[in-house]
């Protein structure tokens, strides 16, 4: 009888102490979870909200030149003479995040390399880069920016320029949704090209 007490005993702090380490897990992964979501979240919403702030925003006639020619400065305009694409980058940004976009350019528009419709505007870039990327030679923006707050957070986006002379439609594309970025990059062909 008493081995019998013992054994349910035994049995009743195993089941116990089972309880409380499912019981932990189960806490602990809620929290990893919530931890992520806080960490996330915001940014999603702060990408949104800078996309939103800048877009429409008027763009000087910056100074830029084509490759490494630092001598041959253009006005940006001088380039421009229907709606173009502009893609900007820093070459302090994430190589995989400045990547992806030029994929997901050529995979959408299959003549990027010559088309003079898309506008790849960079800055401290590898001057190897800047010769051909993708088929593409880069232009380099010469001692100024756009003043657009995102110029600041020094990550890739895109929009589309025109003679109005403003940020439009603005996009921040992320490789983590890279469905995002075609839907985008297909709407714009369909409208502008």
């Amino acid at each position: 009888m008493t081995k019998n007490k013992t054994a349910l005993f035994c049995l009743a702090i195993f089941l116990l102490m089972a309880a409380g380490i499912v019981s932990y897990i189960i806490i602990s992964t809620k929290k990893e979870q919530n931890t992520c979501q806080q960490i996330i979240e915001p940014t999603d919403i702060e990408l949104l909200n800078l996309s939103l702030r800048d877009d429409y925003s008027p763009i000087d006639d910056i100074q830029i030149y084509l490759g490494n020619d630092a001598t041959n400065i253009k006005k940006l305009y001088d380039i421009i003479d229907k709606p173009s694409i502009v893609y900007r980058f820093s070459g302090r940004a994430c190589n995989i995040c400045i990547d992806f976009v030029f994929k997901e350019l050529v995979k959408i528009f299959p003549d990027f390399d010559q088309n003079n419709n898309i506008i790849v505007l960079c800055n401290d870039t590898n001057p190897r880069i800047k010769e051909s990327y993708f088929g593409k030679q880069l232009y380099s923006v010469k001692d100024s920016s756009f003043n657009l707050v995102i110029e600041h957070f020094e990550i890739p986006f895109i929009f589309i320029l025109d003679n109005e002379q403003r940020c439009k439609h603005l996009f921040i594309p992320d490789y983590a949704f890279p469905e995002r970025t075609d839907t985008y990059l297909e709407t714009i062909k369909q409208k502008y090209f």
